[in-house]
């Protein structure tokens, strides 16, 4: 089944409330991997994952933390897509010049983002007497319409006559209309959205053609719809569960991501809450998405290893004999003992990496003296 550059896949997984650096982590396991494709298997284009490479910066949503590198990048069926916003990206990384043109596959039952999903998300946000965090970009609308049967896949954009009729439920299912032009955009976008993905090809073809596996995930376990504190989660499963499910048999290895201190934005329980002056921050002000009317403030605290036991433990329930790694990393913003945080972590480690920046020269393997165990 497999190229003869086959490797174990790698899974990559936020420990917090997202923010943790799984782009960062993304990026350099394609940096040191043959032949890589990237996979997101959760969440959609409320993804923002930053990578720095070779200094060019860039806040991937719609495609894969590997692209800078000419990396190719599939959506799997638990992920949405939103035409506008694969354009849009698609465009930008385009003006960079030295960018090879981004790639991009995506399952034909990706569910699909509709400006009527986005308006109901931000009425239903401003009408909340108190904030659920949302990103205000319809990704649980998507979901929840599509489990009542209101359904629109990838692969329905290549009928427009299908998109017409959907489109026209979607509209009764939310019970209004939409702005003409708001709508005859997206038709625009889904126009120029089917002529850059394609839904032609599965992992069985990517993996008989050699690629090695790179499974990025989105936002991070304390915000997993089963394992995190209920309101103020994503309807998403943000461990490794869709992931192993896609990998079948496979045996992949785990890259667990945390920061060196705890993260946050907008409403919801977080322990160990502190400001940013109390922490003691420093090299922060390049932050990707501090403050938002939607997800709220950007929160922070020292780093909870009860928190961090707790994801990996909730992980556990699909990673079972597994190898796991873990990256912390921003030590750059904050002087985390290392020594003493893995002390705290009950899982047993293969390895433990650490990064004082975001480029991926800042990445190394951390010399322990002992496995944790």
């Amino acid at each position: 089944m497999f190229g003869n550059s086959f490797n174990a896949p790698k899974v990559v997984i936020g420990l917090g409330f997202g923010d943790e650096g799984k782009g960062l982590t993304t990026s350099y396991l394609c940096s040191i991997t043959e032949n890589p494709m990237v996979i997101r298997f959760n969440g959609g284009h409320q993804a923002g994952h930053t990578v720095v490479h070779e200094g060019q910066r860039h806040v991937f949503s719609s495609f894969g933390a590997g692209t800078l590198q000419g990396v190719p990048t599939y959506f799997n069926k638990d992920c949405t897509i939103f035409p506008r916003a694969i354009v849009n990206e698609h465009n930008s990384l385009g003006e960079y010049g030295t960018v090879p043109a981004p790639i991009l596959y995506v399952h034909p039952l990706c569910p699909v983002t509709t400006p009527f999903d986005i308006q109901s998300n931000k009425l239903d946000e401003d009408n909340r007497k108190e904030r659920h965090g949302s990103v205000g970009v319809g990704f649980g609308k998507t979901i929840q319409r599509q489990e009542d049967f209101y359904t629109l896949y990838a692969q329905d954009l290549f009928y427009p006559k299908v998109v017409k009729a959907k489109l026209e439920n979607i509209a009764r299912y939310y019970g209004g209309g939409m702005h003409k032009e708001t709508l005859a955009n997206f038709y625009l976008d889904i126009e120029d959205c089917i002529k850059i993905i394609r839904v032609d090809k599965t992992i069985k073809d990517f993996a008989r053609a050699g690629f090695n596996f790179i499974c990025e995930g989105a936002q991070g376990v304390l915000l997993d719809q089963d394992f995190g504190f209920f309101p103020n989660v994503t309807r998403s499963n943000t461990t490794s569960k869709n992931a192993m499910e896609l990998l079948g048999m496979l045996n992949p290895e785990i890259y667990y991501i945390t920061r060196s201190y705890g993260t946050r934005h907008g409403a919801g329980f977080m322990s160990n809450e502190s400001d940013a002056e109390e922490l003691g921050l420093k090299n922060n002000l390049d932050e990707t998405n501090v403050s938002h009317k939607y997800q709220g403030d950007f929160r922070v605290g020292h780093i909870d290893s009860q928190m961090i036991n707790y994801a990996i433990q909730s992980d556990s329930h699909f990673s079972k004999g597994c190898k796991k790694n873990l990256v912390i990393t921003c030590l750059d913003q904050y002087d985390l003992d290392v020594d003493d945080f893995l002390s705290s972590i009950e899982c047993k480690l293969e390895k433990v990496y650490t990064s004082y920046g975001p480029s991926l020269t800042d990445v190394s393997e951390y010399p322990r003296t002992k496995i944790v165990s």
